[in-house]
């Protein structure tokens, strides 16, 4: 007797199609999330350093009233030393720039900056905020080549939100409803 096997090989090739397709299902779902995923990153990336450019901008602005201040310390002659004229001048330069930056605070002995520059377009928006401290300079200081601030804090933070994963159903009711069949 001869037998048939032309059957057995439909089924082969039936389930080899199966799981092929299995399988290719599953990898471009892999893709799909993976492409999702790499979306979102780069548009955090995106979205952390346009604010870490302006953190940098205002620090830009900073650097530059210090080095007035020290400038306009050196041309005054009176009977203070350079560092408090320096001190006296450095406050009212970054007085006067706060007025135009919101989000910065100044504070005297010893004299800090802190500023916090955030996302304007978020629903939640990231911020960073930046401490610096701005050393005293003396007469023996006041040419070295000594930053005019030092970084004491730079921190990106956002503010706490609840996640509210919640279904809203209808109201629901406690009595037996009435229903109309005409």
């Amino acid at each position: 007797m001869i037998k048939n096997n032309s059957g057995a090989t439909s089924v082969f090739v039936i389930m080899l199609m199966v799981v092929l397709t299995a399988f290719g299902i599953a990898a471009l779902t892999t893709s799909n999330a993976g492409l999702k995923l790499s979306r979102k990153t780069s548009q955090w990336f995106k979205e952390y350093y346009l604010l870490e450019g302006e953190a940098e901008r205002v620090l830009a602005l900073v650097d530059e009233s210090l080095i007035i201040a020290k400038q306009d310390a050196e041309s005054v002659k009176d009977a203070k030393t350079f560092s408090e004229n320096y001190n006296l001048i450095a406050y009212k330069e970054l007085l006067e720039l706060s007025k135009h930056i919101k989000n910065m605070e100044i504070k005297n002995n010893p004299l800090t900056v802190i500023y916090t520059v955030t996302e304007d377009k978020k629903e939640y928006p990231k911020n960073i905020t930046v401490v610096l401290k701005i050393p005293e300079i003396d007469n023996k200081t006041k040419n070295s080549r000594l930053k005019n601030y030092e970084i004491y804090q730079w921190k990106e933070w956002q503010e706490k939100f609840e996640f509210d994963n919640s279904i809203e159903f209808e109201d629901p009711q406690f009595e037996n409803p009435q229903f109309y069949i005409e």
